[in-house]
C-alpha cells in the first residue's frame, strides 16, 4: 500500500471486452490503483509503448553515465557534473515523449 494518497493510473487495453471487465473487477479492491480508461484497440497503445521504451532507456543511460563515478551519494560532498551523454539522452527522451503526445 502506498503511504500517500497518490494512485497508480492505469489504462487497460485488450481486444477482448471480457478480459477488460475481469481485470477491472480484480483491480477494484486495491485503492492504490485507479483505472483512468479502457480501450479495445491495442494498436495505439502498442505505438505509445514502442516510443516509451527507447525514451526510458535513453534516460537510464544518461543517468548511469552521469552518476558512474559516484560510489556513495552525499549531496554535500559529491561533485556532480552533467556530461554530453546525459544531455543527448535527455534530448532523445524529450523527443520520444513528444512523439507519444502526437501519436
Amino acid at each position: 500500500m502506498m503511504e500517500t494518497e497518490e494512485k497508480y493510473k492505469i489504462v487497460i487495453v485488450d481486444d477482448e471486452r471480457a478480459a477488460i471487465d475481469v481485470l477491472r473487477r480484480e483491480l477494484e479492491p486495491y485503492r492504490e490503483f485507479e483505472v483512468k480508461g479502457i480501450a479495445d484497440d491495442p494498436l495505439p497503445a502498442m505505438k505509445i509503448c514502442g516510443l516509451l521504451i527507447p525514451g526510458t532507456m535513453s534516460a537510464t543511460i544518461g543517468f548511469l553515465s552521469e552518476n558512474s563515478k559516484i560510489k556513495k551519494w552525499n549531496p554535500a560532498e559529491t561533485d556532480y557534473k552533467t556530461n554530453k551523454t546525459g544531455i543527448i539522452c535527455l534530448f532523445i527522451c524529450v523527443i520520444m515523449y513528444g512523439f507519444m503526445c502526437v501519436v
